[in-house]
């Protein structure tokens, strides 16, 4: 998975500066958007919550239950964060990728 997150982030910050114009394939695209769907509903998961540690052990966000109880009630899709997290360098690359980017034209 990280070795896609790096092509993706590499051919995103291609694209932002212009330095390539391409069409992805129908599954490179399924995969981009799969990842954005994670990534937002991490992002939605932690809100604008501070001070969340990251527990390498469960691999997850280290919050209480009454935390994750609450949250869930209003981010749902976000459970399988529970109990697999994705990894703060990780979310630093998807961060790289799909913060900053605007649709733009017929599919906006």
């Amino acid at each position: 998975m990280n070795l896609i997150c790096e092509v993706v982030v590499g051919l995103a910050l291609l694209l932002q500066r212009n330095l390539l114009i391409f069409v992805p394939s129908r599954q490179f695209k399924k995969r981009r958007d799969a990842l954005k769907r994670e990534w937002k509903a991490l992002k939605k998961l932690k809100g604008e919550d501070t001070g969340l540690e990251w527990n390498p052990i469960k691999r997850t966000v280290d919050a209480s239950d009454d935390w994750w109880e609450s949250r869930l009630k209003v981010v749902h899709e976000a459970k399988i964060f529970r109990t697999l997290g994705i990894d703060p360098k990780f979310e630093g690359k998807l961060n790289q990728i799909f913060m900053g980017i605007v649709a733009i034209g017929n599919k906006a």
